[in-house]
């Protein structure tokens, strides 16, 4: 559980009607109605603030279940705004070492990241971490909450237990925040490093085979795919499956939370056939137990198209992501990182059927929504830049190599100074910049960075990550283009020896960079 947060503090001293209404607007998150969780929220500490008054405990409590709410329903500026002012009364009246405050803090921090605000984010974590430490000590028992249903993703389930759980649960949670914002930020190193220390600690407490430990290890296993070590991640979520099958059984939630863990790593390393048969597995099982338009579901829907996209499957990945558009609008909120991805994933499905100008309506609406959701000066949100970036690539399809070059260094002029020079995401927006000059024929220019890219792609993110040898391949091509015939082919071949070793041959960016090879030597 890494990327959800809520108050210590239940109202359940409070029997007047706003504490019912809290715990209703619990309810309705558990059923995937989030709008009216929201606001059934906000309404509940409006009666509170009159009837009890700004400060009172309870009124507090309404206001972490308000921010929690508006988070997740993707209202940030708005879960911003009352996290600022839940912290500034906690501090005052708790002092800044209180648990509620340190909660709060936490609560905030993760909003602030949600906005692309890493460097504000980690340091009021690692001052909670901190400050957890020296007070509260080593952790001694529960990390996670496996509470038997979808709470492992939503954390209803924490509303009510969290409180019950030992202090030193908040140590751990926060080591859990800081190692997954370090993966979030692509500072891999550091995560791993923090990780392992996780991963120790609740072995040698726990056991290897409690569920906590488990969960540790799905994070884990989700920074290892995220680096690019796909066999290495598979490894570890096909054992974290067998081992949370045999402790919870086939059919737990816990269990089809992790297959679709599994899928997304298959579907990365190319393993088409085994990520479309979990994928259509958890969508159905999600059907089935929370209903066609629960968020999870549409979630798993898209994720089964996105596998039949690459398999080239195309009609009916977009018969799936046409029937999420149709749904998401009402069950998600316009700022949902999850609605804004099925937008994406759609066009990318309108891009594979050449369908350019659908696409490219698609990437502006989206790109509007963000500018809209989030602010049109917040252009450092993690979103914005997703979806210009997308923009950009449409541009370059359609030939407007202009526009999208100037857009593409505009992001990376952002994620320059939001990331720093050195992070895998600002490599990322090197190499689409580079790929566009590529395509208006500038061989010259795209040559030059990406020369400079495959040298601090190797020391970044390392020789044998998906990426640096995309980026191997992507130069062999530049060098063909310019005539370098037989460095090309020498860089060519280099390419295919190390996709095969880390990858697989199987591999469908295996087969691309191979198939290129045999290309050349048959000229």
């Amino acid at each position: 559980m890494r990327d959800g947060y809520v108050s210590r503090t239940w109202p359940y001293a409070m029997n007047a009607e706003p504490h019912d209404a809290h715990e209703l607007a619990v309810s309705q998150w558990g059923a995937g109605s989030t709008a009216e969780a929201a606001q059934m929220h906000i309404k509940a500490l409006e009666a509170q603030k009159k009837v009890l008054g700004p400060e009172h405990s309870d009124t507090l409590s309404g206001m972490a279940h308000v921010l929690y709410a508006l988070h997740e329903h993707g209202n940030i500026s708005g879960a911003e705004e009352i996290g600022m002012q839940l912290f500034a009364t906690r501090k005052r009246k708790l002092g800044a070492k209180h648990p509620d405050t340190l909660s709060t803090m936490t609560d905030l921090a993760s909003v602030l990241r949600e906005q692309g605000k890493w460097k504000e984010s980690e340091k009021i974590e690692l001052a909670v971490y901190e400050t957890r430490k020296r007070i509260l000590g080593p952790v001694t028992s529960n990390l996670y909450d496996i509470s038997g249903n979808w709470s492992v993703r939503i954390r209803i389930f924490v509303y009510k237990a969290r409180s019950a759980r030992p202090s030193h649960y908040d140590t751990a949670w926060s080591m859990v925040k800081i190692a997954w914002g370090y993966v979030e930020q692509g500072r891999f190193r550091e995560a791993e490093e923090l990780q392992q220390q996780i991963y120790d600690l609740a072995e040698s407490v726990l056991g290897p085979e409690h569920p906590d430990t488990l969960s540790i290890m799905a994070d884990i296993g989700a920074r290892m795919a995220k680096e690019g070590k796909y066999a290495d991640a598979e490894r570890m979520q096909r054992k974290i499956i067998d081992m949370f099958t045999k402790i919870l059984g086939p059919d737990h939630p816990v269990v089809i939370l992790r297959m679709g863990d599994l899928a997304s790593t298959l579907l990365s390393a190319g393993m088409l056939t085994e990520a479309e048969t979990l994928s259509r597995h958890v969508m159905e099982y999600r059907q089935k137990q929370l209903g066609l338009e629960h968020p999870q579901t549409l979630a798993s829907i898209n994720n089964l198209a996105s596998v039949l996209l690459e398999a080239g499957k195309l009609t009916e990945a977009e018969e799936l992501q046409l029937q999420v558009a149709e749904i998401g609008p009402r069950v998600l909120s316009p700022r949902s990182r999850d609605l804004l991805t099925h937008i994406n994933n759609l066009a990318s499905t309108y891009l594979a059927q050449q369908k350019l100008d659908e696409a490219e309506k698609l990437h502006s609406e989206a790109l509007e929504k963000c500018k809209k959701a989030f602010g049109s000066e917040n252009t450092l949100h993690p979103a914005v830049l997703i979806h210009m970036n997308n923009l950009a690539f449409v541009w370059s399809k359609q030939g407007k190599h202009e526009d999208a070059v100037r857009m593409q260094l505009d992001v990376l002029k952002q994620r320059q100074r939001a990331l720093g020079l050195d992070n895998p995401l600002t490599l990322v927006s090197i190499n689409n910049l580079s790929q566009t000059l590529y395509n208006k024929g500038d061989y010259i220019r795209a040559e030059v960075m990406q020369v400079k890219l495959l040298v601090d792609s190797k020391k970044i993110i390392g020789p044998e990550h998906y990426d640096t040898l995309q980026r191997m391949h992507n130069l062999a091509r530049t060098k063909k283009a310019l005539g370098q015939v037989d460095s090309a082919v020498t860089l060519m071949t280099e390419t295919v020896e190390l996709k095969t070793k880390a990858l697989g041959l199987g591999q469908s960016s295996t087969r691309a960079s191979a198939d290129t090879l045999a290309s050349w030597k048959d000229e």
